[in-house]
């Protein structure tokens, strides 16, 4: 009970929901969601939220996507998404996400790439490859 109007007492009631986001086998997600960003996340608690208010073909809006969490979740619960962000960078974290390209378009762009089998790094990058990859 809140308070009083007209001598009637008020009475609100809350919904509660309960459930733990942070876990082990709670922060098991989708590969698309492995992009880091500050002020980031786990995809469990806002699809937390989109499974239980709303259902597939629903619109969710994210006013402030950052790097794409919650419209990548909704996306893949089959959610339509609107998002939007003052940092460009969000689009451009975000968008090839929920676009993925298939097989051919990869295969076609990496064949596009000129290579020069020549040519070398100014420093040294080795430490980024596998020591098999190294070697060639």
């Amino acid at each position: 009970m809140l308070g009083f109007s007209a001598g009637v007492m008020l009475a609100i009631v809350f919904l509660i929901y309960i459930n733990e986001f942070w876990t082990s086998g709670q922060r098991q997600a989708s590969p698309l969601h492995e992009i880091s960003y500050r002020a980031c996340f786990k995809p469990q608690l806002p699809g937390f939220f989109i499974q239980l208010m709303t259902k597939a073909g629903d619109i969710v809006y994210d006013p402030f996507m950052g790097r794409g969490t919650t419209p990548v979740e909704a996306a893949l619960l089959d959610r339509r998404v609107i998002g939007n962000d003052i940092n460009p960078l969000s689009r451009i974290l975000t968008e090839p996400r929920l676009n993925l390209p298939d097989f051919r378009q990869v295969q076609e762009r990496l064949f596009s790439i000129p290579v020069d089998c020549a040519a070398r790094a100014e420093i040294d990058l080795s430490m980024f490859y596998h020591p098999q990859q190294r070697r060639r």
